[in-house]
């Protein structure tokens, strides 16, 4: 997990400070998406015959949550190139989005709950559940260690 969460701080600095091209962006984020998928499997603990199955439908998730990181990054992105300008009206349609997002974003994880759930039963689908919650909070922990907030006017 601490692995993970290292690379899910490098992975926030690339998109909050802008300092890295397209390329190289996508490079951390394979790289996180590699160390995600390993504790995962750490976390899942399947058997041979679950884990296909499983890594199956996994795959189909983070194809689907691949926009949804886009969009979270490109808020980041707006956030931090608007930051010393903000006002309300910026900042309502930031949060607004940011809603959005999450929405989608649990949605798309209850959605795949189910169909985990569905062929491989409750507990694994709890445990997918459980551990993309727990990598989303550390994510988001190391996120807003490092993100200023909002001024105040």
């Amino acid at each position: 997990m601490r692995k993970l969460l290292l690379s899910g701080i490098l992975l926030m600095l690339v998109f909050q400070v802008n300092l890295f091209a397209q390329t190289e962006a996508e490079i951390i984020m394979d790289m996180f998406k590699l160390e995600k998928k390993a504790a995962m499997a750490d976390f899942m603990a399947l058997s041979e015959g679950q884990a296909i199955t499983f890594w199956e439908l996994y795959d189909a998730y983070e194809i689907e949550r691949k926009d949804l990181s886009k969009k979270r990054i490109s808020l980041l992105n707006e956030y931090a190139d608007n930051y010393s300008t903000l006002n309300a009206e910026k900042v309502d349609k930031m949060v607004n989005e940011m809603i959005n997002i999450q929405k989608s974003d649990l949605a798309l994880r209850t959605k795949y709950y189910k169909k985990i759930k569905k062929s491989l039963g409750a507990e694994i689908a709890g445990r997918f559940f459980q551990a993309e919650d727990a990598i989303n909070t550390i994510v988001k922990s190391a996120l807003y260690d490092d993100l200023p907030l909002i001024p105040s006017n």
